[in-house]
Formats: structure tokens, C-alpha cells, sequence
């Protein structure tokens, strides 16, 4: 454990998940991969699209809509809406086409368990200090096994701005009543979290769970308060 500024106890912690506390990007391709497989088999206007199609079929959903880039759910429901609709889907089906897919790609996008260590480790700190989930995502902890840690769940969209905007932050310190120097957000995103959540009066902690962690290979805003590469470290800080 690296500590970049002089420490003071917290009394509550904040974490963003994906790439924080499992490594989302290979669970991603995944789920992509088999969402066109899903398409194909359920609409056969789709058989001959692939993950390019799907792809550009959301490039140009946002094109059309901008604001979509500020609700990841939006912009999945978007682009399937676009997608679906160049196929040829009739506009009699295409909602309900729609939903299905994105129910399909929500199944699909937690269908993972987060690792018994970091399971153990969130237990034991939820078992001490109120812990709240924020994030930009829209994974289900329920489904991952980690909702039962959470006494908070804040997701980004429209209504909460994404990180690194403050909006999410400021809700996490008035469910929790709590000074915001007395919640500790951990992270791996240098922007999202580290930056994001410093702005908001938050101390910050660097993590990243499957994945070397190097400041040399980070794009960095400003330090955190403290880095680690294991999280049960952050029961010693209780």
C-alpha cells in the first residue's frame, strides 16, 4: 500500500465496479459476441449482421442522438433500436424486439460472479462501515454476488450524471450523511474516479482488480490518496 497524502480514518467507502473490482473487458466482448449470436437465431432479418454491423448501427444511433452518450443503457437501447430497424424489423415488432434484445444483453452482461476473495473482502468491510456501489455502468450486483454488500446503488445516466461529474458523489453523502473528506471512493479510473471523486471532497483510493497497476502506464489527472494491489488491504485502514 502506497500512500501519496497523510491518511486519516474514513468512516464509509464508495466503489465503482467495472474494472475496479472484476476486469470487465473480456466479460464485455463476451457479452457482445453473444448478443449477435441471439439476434441472428431470433430474427432472421438478422442473420448476416456481425459485431461490425452492431458496431456502426450504434456509432450512427448516437449520431442521430448525441444524449445517448450520457446513459449507457440508453445508447444500448439506442442502438439496437437502429440496428434492428436497418434489418428491416417492421415498426410494429421493432419495440418489442428491442426490449427483448437489451433483456437478453442485461442477462448476458452479468452473467459472471465476482471473485470469492473480493466477495470476502466487501463482507468484511460491510460488516464495519456503510459501503455504496457507484457507477457510470449498468451491471446488476444482484446477479455478480455483490449486492448484498452495498447499503447504496448509484448508476450514471440521465437522471445521475456520469462520472467524473459530482452528481453521484454528492448522493452518496447525503444517503449517507456523512462529510464527503469522511468517505474513501476506490477506483481505477485516473478521470472517473480518482479526479471525479478528489473534486467532490472524497479521499481516493487506486485499484484495479485482474490487471497490472503501473503509473507509468496511466493517463494521470492528479494522485489519489493511496494505491494497493490487493483490496483486503483496505481493511486495515479500519
Amino acid at each position: 500500500m502506497i500512500f501519496y497524502r497523510r491518511w486519516q480514518p474514513v468512516n464509509a467507502m464508495s466503489f465503482d465496479l467495472d474494472d475496479t473490482l472484476y476486469h470487465n473487458q473480456p466479460i464485455i466482448e463476451k457479452t457482445e459476441a453473444k448478443l449477435v449470436e441471439y439476434l441472428q437465431n431470433k430474427h432472421p432479418e438478422c442473420g448476416d449482421t456481425d459485431f461490425q454491423f452492431w458496431q456502426q448501427s450504434k456509432r450512427l444511433a448516437i449520431k442521430a442522438d448525441p444524449t445517448l452518450k450520457l446513459d449507457f443503457t440508453l445508447m444500448r437501447r439506442g442502438s439496437l433500436h437502429y440496428g434492428l430497424s436497418q434489418c428491416g424489423i417492421k415498426e410494429s415488432r421493432l419495440h418489442h424486439a428491442v426490449e427483448e434484445a437489451f433483456n437478453e444483453f442485461y442477462r448476458l452482461r452479468s452473467d459472471f460472479k465476482v471473485a470469492p476473495h473480493i466477495i470476502h473482502t466487501l463482507e468484511t468491510l460491510a460488516d464495519k462501515i456503510p459501503l455504496v456501489a457507484i457507477t457510470n455502468g449498468n451491471v446488476n450486483v444482484d446477479q455478480i454476488g455483490i449486492g448484498h454488500c452495498f447499503c447504496h446503488r448509484f448508476h450514471g445516466g440521465i437522471k445521475q450524471t456520469l462520472k467524473p461529474h459530482r452528481a453521484m458523489f454528492d448522493l452518496t453523502v447525503n444517503a449517507l450523511n456523512l462529510s464527503p473528506e469522511k468517505i474513501l471512493h476506490i477506483g481505477d479510473d485516473f478521470t472517473n474516479d480518482v479526479m471525479g471523486a478528489t473534486r467532490a471532497g472524497f479521499k481516493t483510493a487506486w485499484y484495479a482488480e485482474g490487471r497490472t497497476m503501473q503509473l507509468q502506464n496511466e493517463t494521470i489527472n492528479l494522485l489519489p490518496d493511496i494505491q494497493f494491489n490487493h483490496l483486503k488491504d483496505l481493511i486495515c485502514l479500519l
